[in-house]
């Protein structure tokens, strides 16, 4: 087998000081809500499906109802609070892993994946797949803005030789901690990956980015996520 594909999400719901305290059930429940409408959503709509989610979760919430998702051939749920050490749950029969990383709450368009492959099989070779901009959208669809992603790890694929591979470049502080270390880099432009925007930050984090309100990507996630 010449590679495999994990895509790496987090399910880790914490709050207080230093996030030791458990979320309150409300929140629990909108973010297994979200995850459901729009991550597990775009991978079930995905062109390609050869990959696996490897869903972390909070080993304190075990008791969640996740039977949904569990339904979902290729996403495996992780009880694990050592969300860096997913090395133990990769499959080391292939030459290469592909990873990426996207947060519970994002979503992509149907040929995320696809593309991610497609540009790997082109070189097969040791190198990072980036996407240029990311649509960040309100989660009642009334605000839109885009913006380059370039101070976090979401949306970066890194595709490592299994000999070389280490766990913690899936979790890197941000595009300049990766950039740095792969000789080979290809940017997918102009592609719908999303943002979720929702909570008291709404404001703000629409209005980091170029506001644009393109009603044609409004309507198009509307018309997917009802």
């Amino acid at each position: 087998m010449l590679f495999k594909h994990y895509i790496i999400v987090r399910f880790f719901l914490r709050s207080g000081f230093k996030n030791k305290k458990i979320a309150a059930q409300k929140d629990v429940d909108y973010r297994i809500k979200i995850l459901n409408k729009f991550f597990i959503k775009s991978m079930k709509r995905q062109t390609c499906q050869n990959f696996e989610v490897m869903l972390l979760v909070d080993e304190m919430y075990k008791s969640l109802d996740f039977s949904a998702i569990k339904s979902v051939k290729n996403i495996n749920i992780i009880f694990d609070n050592n969300q860096r050490d997913s090395l133990k749950y990769m499959d080391k029969k292939c030459e290469y892993y592909i990873t990426t990383r996207i947060d519970s709450d994002d979503f992509v368009c149907d040929d995320f994946v696809e593309l991610i492959q497609s540009n790997f099989l082109i070189h097969k070779k040791e190198m990072l797949i980036d996407f240029e901009t990311v649509n960040f959208i309100s989660s009642d669809y009334s605000q839109h803005s885009i913006r380059e992603y370039k101070y976090r790890t979401m949306f970066l694929s890194t595709c490592f030789k299994v000999a070389d591979f280490n766990s913690k470049f899936c979790y890197a502080k941000g595009h300049g901690q990766l950039h740095s270390v792969f000789f080979r880099k290809v940017s997918i432009p102009k592609k719908n990956v999303f943002c979720l925007v929702h909570g008291r930050n709404i404001i703000n984090r629409i209005k980091s980015g170029h506001i644009v309100n393109n009603k044609k990507i409004i309507n198009l996630v509307k018309s997917i996520y009802k």
